[in-house]
């Protein structure tokens, strides 16, 4: 098994932060894993992605040319990478920015109303957590309990006061 995931969407996003944390609980699951984060010039409102591979083999290159996943936070982040999606592969989208599904039919897509089900759970800044909650559910590769406890180790003590309201928005997700 190799999971080949890119998530992308603005600055603020979290996506840089959803990086780190597939990448630890796929350390913590017991498997191979890389991480490349990339990100604008821009702090807040410029584009961002990051590059996770989890596998049960040993990972040549950290490089995603056909990622097997994509989690999609925003209409631009869409344009940028929906080609390179790989035939089979899933694609979570966050509905409250990106209303048209793309005109592929060899993918799965998963619509989640990311910015609506993060404000419900406390924090319209954690829209990555309901993204990510759809993808555990549709692929299983990682458990929800797992991303709970990597939650715990990736968030910084300064934004240890929204660990609650991540979970609440990761399990909203999940059962999205």
């Amino acid at each position: 098994m190799t999971e080949r995931i890119i998530i992308a969407g603005f600055g603020g996003q979290g996506v840089l932060f959803s990086g780190k944390l597939l990448a630890q609980a796929g350390m913590m699951a017991g498997f191979n894993v890389t991480e490349i984060p990339s990100y604008g010039a821009e702090m807040r409102g410029g584009t961002a992605n990051a590059a996770i591979i989890i596998s049960d083999k040993e990972i040549a290159s950290p490089i995603i040319e056909t990622p097997t996943t994509f989690l999609c936070l925003n209409a631009p982040s869409l344009e940028r990478f929906i080609d390179s999606l790989a035939p089979g592969g899933l694609l979570v989208l966050n509905t409250s920015l990106v209303k048209n599904k793309p005109p592929k039919d060899d993918i799965t897509i998963i619509g989640v109303n990311a910015n609506d089900l993060a404000a419900e759970a406390g924090n319209p800044g954690v829209v990555n957590m309901p993204v990510i909650g759809a993808y555990l559910k549709a692929r299983g590769v990682l458990t929800l309990a797992i991303v709970e406890r990597a939650l715990d180790k990736v968030i910084s003590e300064k934004h240890k006061d929204l660990l609650a309201i991540n979970k609440k928005a990761l399990t909203a997700g999940f059962g999205a």
